[in-house]
């Protein structure tokens, strides 16, 4: 009796029908494929950063206290939620102010993605345009 393998099933139907399964499964949601992010958009989220967020938060992230209060960006659980961190880059909490005016909602994606894979964070889901809050 020959035992069923599904790698060599793949190999013998061919390139052609991986394919259609695959499609198959990335339509029914079974396979889910996150979007990556391209250096190009790290570049540009290294540059927002650099122009918008470094005064506060310091070139590592580490945040500061003095005049104010400037919260850690490096190791922050609280960035985990793309969600929320989308939000506070928007609409501003407590003393930071919002960037709703000031950057395009593909900037505001751009340096959320890189604060969330920069200074010791390692978060894998990224910023996409349906997470901006819409304007109240």
């Amino acid at each position: 009796m020959k035992s069923y393998s599904f790698k060599t099933e793949v190999q013998s139907c061919g390139v052609k029908y991986f394919k259609s399964i695959c499609l198959s499964l990335l339509t029914t949601g079974i396979l889910f494929v996150s979007p990556a992010i391209a250096d190009s958009d790290v570049q540009k989220g290294d540059e927002i950063y650099e122009i918008n967020c470094l005064g506060c938060h310091m070139p590592d992230g580490k945040g500061d206290q003095g005049v104010g209060m400037y919260p850690a960006l490096a190791n922050n659980i609280k960035l985990s939620s793309v969600s929320a961190t989308v939000e506070v880059v928007t609409n501003g909490l407590n003393g930071m102010p919002s960037f709703r005016e000031y950057l395009t909602d593909d900037e505001i994606l751009e340096v959320v993605n890189y604060i969330r894979i920069n200074f010791g964070n390692n978060f894998k889901d990224i910023a996409q345009l349906t997470d901006i809050p819409k304007n109240n």
